[in-house]
């Protein structure tokens, strides 16, 4: 949705909410609950699933791109002050939240003299972006269902919050389904964004209202596309797996071990001939009589290789991994093989980290903002600050130890800790060092016989020294790849 001039008019907002064609994002988050079309559905093509089992690879899907990317801690450099706000204990959930539907959403607030965060349902969102690029966000409708308790009784209503640079203007139905200003959960119907108060003696004496200058809600995309992860290849090969497994064990409800073919036998004899068989585990048939089994078959391998290769083609068009081929080799898995497998999941990851960036860039601006207007400390210099992502991605240990000692000589410490598996916070793993090697010297006196230039003869080793070789190991514990 595009403006040049904020929307204020109720009866265009309502006609906004009415156009907005929510039906792909419904499927998308149907999918990530595992409510797939093809399975939950009551007739398919004049056909019904008796077992209706729904897969979950969509959620495994999006969940593994999110927690690839930030599910450790992202390391921010640069800044002055990290005590305003941590993106990392909301970025899992929004990245999770963007692969999902394709875009997610923070709102920022002011509470109590601090700034405040929440994630946002994607599906209550109406964004409306300036027409010339279709990147900046002028304007924000969100909406969603409230109940409204009166004389008359309990009834959903959908209440509507219209944000701008400034301001917030709340919207409510009546009875009729007509929006109109609200006054039922909001003390005032227009509020600017940001509310200080001075108070002496519990009275306020003094209040300050003012906007942030932009709208308080941060996208976070998955793409610039703001596709999903449900691609239409995607969404066809899980419910081409799921219409596989549920249709094979309406199969095997289906069919029945083995039939008794009796000949020469009435029908009426039928229960006589079942309870002597059950009996005496035999049957008596005169000459002219007869009794076999007759088996039925059924394609169990052609069955499986289908689904196998759904699967295969599945996890190759997600760019994804599937995590059960790291147990194949018995944990005995060379760094090449790793990174082979995880080749596509790592360019997918690479371009959801540039919107990861434009969205925290984004968000210290609206920290800047809050310290000047809010809490007066030194704004941070956003060109300066740094974002470093740990991909969570398992490695052979031994082999990335000795690659990260092998480069001892040739690339700078904190590179070479940057890649090295057992780091995870290569700024304190520094000070450590710096740590051991000033206790070190104060313990010498100052230097190795007491000269201070020989102190760096025998200073203890940081972990990467080349006499300090790991044992051969290998499995798949997870390590640190470092990527800003």
């Amino acid at each position: 949705m595009n403006a040049d001039k904020p929307i204020t008019s109720s009866e265009i907002i309502q006609s906004l909410i009415q156009a907005n064609n929510r039906t792909k994002m419904s499927t998308e988050i149907n999918y990530f609950n595992t409510d797939d079309e093809v399975i939950m559905a009551k007739e398919t093509n004049d056909f019904t699933y008796t077992n209706k089992i729904p897969s979950a690879f969509y959620p495994d899907i999006c969940r593994q791109t999110a927690n690839y990317v930030v599910g450790k801690k992202v390391t921010i450099s640069g800044l002055k002050n990290d005590k305003t706000i941590d993106p990392n204990d909301f970025l899992t959930e929004l990245a999770t939240n963007a692969a999902k539907v394709g875009i997610a959403w923070l709102y920022l607030y002011v509470e109590e003299g601090k700034l405040k965060n929440k994630v946002i349902d994607s599906y209550e969102i109406l964004p409306i972006w300036d027409t010339n690029f279709q990147d900046t966000l002028v304007q924000l409708i969100r909406y969603y269902k409230v109940e409204v308790v009166t004389d008359k009784g309990a009834n959903i209503r959908t209440r509507v919050e219209c944000w701008d640079s400034e301001k917030v203007v709340y919207y409510i139905e009546d009875e009729k389904g007509i929006l109109g200003l609200d006054f039922i959960f909001a003390l005032e119907a227009i509020q600017y964004h940001i509310t200080t108060s001075s108070y002496v003696l519990d009275n306020i004496v003094s209040k300050t209202e003012q906007g942030w200058g932009m709208v308080p809600f941060i996208p976070l995309k998955f793409n610039r596309e703001l596709k999903s992860e449900l691609t239409t290849c995607v969404k066809a090969l899980i419910d081409a797996y799921d219409g596989n497994i549920s249709s094979h064990q309406d199969n095997l409800d289906a069919v029945q071990d083995a039939i008794l073919l009796i000949k020469n036998r009435s029908a009426e004899a039928y229960e006589d001939l079942m309870f002597k068989l059950k009996k005496y585990k035999a049957l008596k048939v005169d000459d002219t009589g007869d009794a076999k089994y007759l088996s039925l078959d059924y394609p169990f391998e052609a069955r499986k290789s289908a689904k196998d290769d759904i699967k295969e083609d599945l996890y190759n068009y997600a760019r994804a991994v599937d995590i059960s081929k790291l147990t194949k080799g018995g944990g005995q898995l060379t760094t090449a093989f790793i990174e082979a497998l995880f080749f596509k999941l790592d360019q997918k990851g690479d371009e959801f980290i540039k919107q990861i960036n434009i969205f925290l860039y984004l968000l210290y601006n609206f920290v800047n903002i809050f310290r000047t207007k809010v809490s007066g400390e030194e704004a941070e210099n956003v060109e300066e600050l740094d974002f470093i992502y740990d991909k969570s991605r398992p490695g052979n240990i031994a082999e990335n130890v000795t690659t990260a000692n092998s480069c001892k000589d040739i690339v700078s410490l904190r590179t070479m800790l940057e890649h090295h598996p057992f780091v995870t916070d290569v700024d304190e793993e520094i000070a450590r060092i710096e740590s051991d090697e000033q206790q070190y010297l104060d313990t010498q006196g100052g230097g190795v016989d007491g000269n201070p230039n020989n102190a760096d003869l025998q200073k203890p080793g940081n972990g990467l020294s080349e006499n300090s070789q790991p044992q051969e190991s290998s499995n798949l514990n997870g390590q640190g790849n470092n990527q800003t």
